[in-house]
């Protein structure tokens, strides 16, 4: 067979020269014997199941079943190469592939004719790689892309490797491949907001390829890649719910669970876990191991590493932040019942965007932003997953974000140039204590809306906080003011339902409760919500959106149509609306109260649109939080002293203010602290 590459047995070149009939019998049954003892039996059968949808399966196995004759092969073939620029056609060229390596004299036939097919895989690679996404072309995604470019002519080239073109195509499977770990990932491992939902299928496919390369000895990629692919592996386990579900999926898609008695229930079980054990293979970070050990259920053992000697004190950094990217994760630890937050603000067209339920009532109307999609986790449940939806309304005419305003920020190659990017990161903060994201979206009427996200570990409290400000505040009194009108949406978790508590409807809190822990029978309480704006108790002047005479801030916190929504109105150049989530089981039947507290400047109190101070107390436990309005000025707050833009503190046994964060304008101060 003048196909063969000079690297070729020398037996099988000099058996085709003499009988071309012998050699390229001899060929099929080396070829045949060299897959066997690769001893991954077809891994498209086995990995691709991790990612792909029930439908997508269903035609993968269609496109897959081929009875022992070349015309069944064939005609299966021809199905996969029509189809080839979708996921199910593109995997199952992979799997046609591998059968055709395992038995290439039976499926093939004749030597004319596998060459034939061999020339039209290649030529599928070849004219993708030429139209593809890292070309310009978005009609094919960036899975399919490292898909048919990359692991199809890859694993060509390893399963045929004695063959001129499958070795010419190698070069070209390597850069694919490698390009792909490097601008598809953040340098962190964490692919761009608009491409999330790809990370598993991804990891999938380069799992593959490592793996066949591992095994034939060639890396597919250079060392800067296997490392990309290593953070991969761990951004996956840092990005997965504790039923094996990835973050900001939809809820249904379940494929791991764990029954009372510890063992695995769901029947697809077995895909996720077997790629994700054989990447952990594969990472030669030892810390992934551990994490792996500490949120797979049901995992006590890998390799010579076992989940009872895992310190998780130890383990690497929980919470990342990747402006690149467009996400944050602030997270108190690896383990499921440490509380989560995962916040996308690029404004990426995700599914998790476009899709969840929607308050029945909108009083706003006008613009709604639903760029901010974000999910929190505690307890092993997820409280919320889905998009934040901000309406804002100033003396009756709708907030719309400004473009002329906002800020130009680098960002993914892949991200499509109609996506808008409204948001901005004014500040991040990683610590030992917490961790801290802040938002700003620039808005018409020379307004801004800045968000906060502040996640204590120890104290196990979120502060999720939106404030409107006008666009200058260096004024110590700003003449911009009017009636702004606040609405912020986001659904709850399927399995978490609301309590207004043991008075009903007369409390502005909420309560939500979530299923009964295994072998339980009564409701667990997750979280305590406290809308800090507004009083403890509801009255006709705070619910009623038409009394406004008297400028007092106004509103509610309901849920409606499985979203939590919260609803201020206020007369003023600014409002400041506070949200805290109390995620401590241990505080849930603890008394509990809130204050707005009267900040003072120059002997005066200061209006609530100028700067807003809470007291919160939880049993024993009292914290103060304080938020300015308008440029620095030397204010107090129940005798304490400020010049931040934000305090959130404790008081101490002996009363004083010990901050756990305080944010000062860079002008006065270097950073937060």
């Amino acid at each position: 067979m003048h196909a063969l590459h000079s690297s070729a047995d020398k037996t099988v070149r000099q058996t085709f020269k003499r009988d071309p009939g012998a050699g390229w019998k001899l060929w099929c049954e080396q070829t045949s014997s060299r897959t066997v003892s690769l001893e991954i039996h077809n891994p498209y059968s086995r990995h691709c199941w991790s990612h792909v949808a029930p439908g997508v399966r269903e035609r993968i196995d269609t496109f897959s079943l081929v009875k022992a004759s070349p015309n069944s092969f064939r005609t299966r073939l021809e199905e996969a190469l029509r189809a080839a620029c979708t996921e199910a056609g593109g995997l199952s060229l992979l799997n046609l592939v591998w059968r055709l390596a395992e038995d290439p004299k039976t499926y093939a036939g004749s030597p004319a004719d596998f060459l034939e097919t061999l020339d039209a895989l290649l030529a599928v690679a070849a004219s993708v790689r030429e139209s593809g996404p890292l070309g310009g072309d978005r009609s094919v995604s960036a899975l399919l892309h490292q898909i048919l470019c990359g692991e199809l002519p890859w694993t060509l080239s390893c399963l045929f490797p004695d063959l001129k073109a499958t070795r010419a195509a190698t070069g070209n499977a390597k850069e694919v491949l490698d390009a792909g770990l490097i601008d598809l990932l953040d340098g962190g491992g964490l692919p761009h907001a608009s491409q999330l939902g790809l990370l598993r299928p991804l990891l999938s496919c380069w799992t593959r390829c490592l793996d066949i390369g591992v095994r034939v000895e060639q890396l597919p990629w250079k060392n800067a890649a296997q490392k990309q692919y290593e953070w991969c592996v761990r951004q996956t386990l840092r990005l997965m719910r504790k039923n094996g579900t990835a973050v900001l999926s939809p809820p249904g898609d379940v494929v791991l669970s764990e029954n009372r008695s510890g063992k695995k229930a769901d029947p697809h079980v077995g895909a996720f876990s077997d790629m994700m054990k054989t990447a952990l293979a594969l990472d030669r970070d030892p810390n992934d191991i551990e994490i792996a050990l500490v949120m797979f259920p049901g995992l006590r053992t890998f390799g010579e590493r076992r989940r009872e000697e895992v310190d998780v004190r130890t383990l690497p950094q929980e919470s990342y932040f990747s402006d690149w990217s467009g996400m944050a994760v602030l997270k108190s630890g690896w383990e499921h019942d440490d509380a989560s937050l995962t916040v996308v603000y690029d404004g990426a067209d995700s599914p998790a965007r476009r899709t969840g339920p929607v308050p029945d009532v909108a009083p706003f109307g006008g613009w709604t932003d639903a760029a901010v999609v974000a999910e929190l986790n505690a307890r092993s449940q997820t409280l919320s997953s889905g998009p934040w939806r901000t309406s804002i309304r100033f003396d009756d005419q709708p907030v719309e974000p400004d473009a002329s305003r906002k800020k130009n920020r680098v960002g993914c190659a892949l991200t499509p140039p109609e996506i808008e990017r409204h948001w901005n990161v004014v500040c991040e903060e990683i610590e030992t204590a917490y961790d801290y994201l802040e938002l700003e979206c620039a808005l018409s009427h020379h307004l801004r809306l800045q968000r906060h996200f502040l996640l204590m570990h120890d104290e196990e409290l979120l502060l999720v906080a939106d404030a409107v400000l006008p666009e200058d505040v260096d004024s110590h009194r700003s003449t911009h003011a009017g009636m702004i009108e606040y609405e912020l949406s986001f659904p709850l978790g399927n399995t978490v339902h609301s309590d207004c508590g043991k008075h009903g409807k007369r409390e502005t809190e909420l309560l939500l409760i979530g299923p009964p822990v295994p072998y339980g029978t009564k409701e667990v309480p997750l979280a305590r919500i406290l809308p800090l704006a507004l009083p403890e108790w509801k009255s006709v002047e705070i619910v009623d959106s038409q009394n406004r005479a008297t400028g007092r801030v106004g509103g509610t916190l309901d849920v409606e149509n499985g979203c939590l929504v919260h609803r201020l109105w206020a007369k003023g150049s600014g409002l400041f609306a506070p949200l805290v989530f109390d995620l401590s089981p241990a505080r849930m039947k603890q008394p509990y109260t809130w204050r707005q507290l009267t900040v003072g400047e120059n002997l005066q109190g200061v209006p609530r649109d100028l700067a807003a101070g809470f007291r919160l107390q939880f049993g024993k436990n009292h914290y103060l939080l304080y938020r300015s309005m308008t440029s620095t000025a030397n204010r107090s707050v129940l005798g304490h002293n400020l010049v931040s833009d934000l305090l959130f503190a404790r008081f101490t046994p002996a009363g004083q203010v010990e901050p756990i964060l305080e944010v000062v304008k860079e002008e006065e101060y270097t950073g937060s602290h």
